[in-house]
């Protein structure tokens, strides 16, 4: 498997821990790069680390109880 698909499976497995484990919590923030952008569904924009680490812990936060499902299909995944 690639990195890129090894990173997006990384970060669901640890989705389904954030809200509970600060170490996954912070494994997620630091997938990110220094000049990544977060838009968030309600339209929040995370535009550096600070705002993004930020972003995340209120996510979390809020969604207690999140679990997600993931299949990685390399032919159907989309240029990052």
């Amino acid at each position: 498997m690639n990195q890129k698909l090894e990173i997006i499976g990384h970060y669901f497995k640890l989705s389904d821990l954030a809200s509970s484990d600060r170490q996954a919590l912070n494994e997620i923030i630091n997938l990110f790069s220094n000049d990544a952008v977060v838009e968030g569904a309600n339209g929040v924009v995370a535009d550096n680390t600070a705002k993004i680490a930020s972003f995340f812990e209120n996510f979390f936060k809020d969604n207690q109880e999140l679990r997600h499902l993931c299949c990685i299909s390399p032919k159907k995944l989309f240029e990052i």
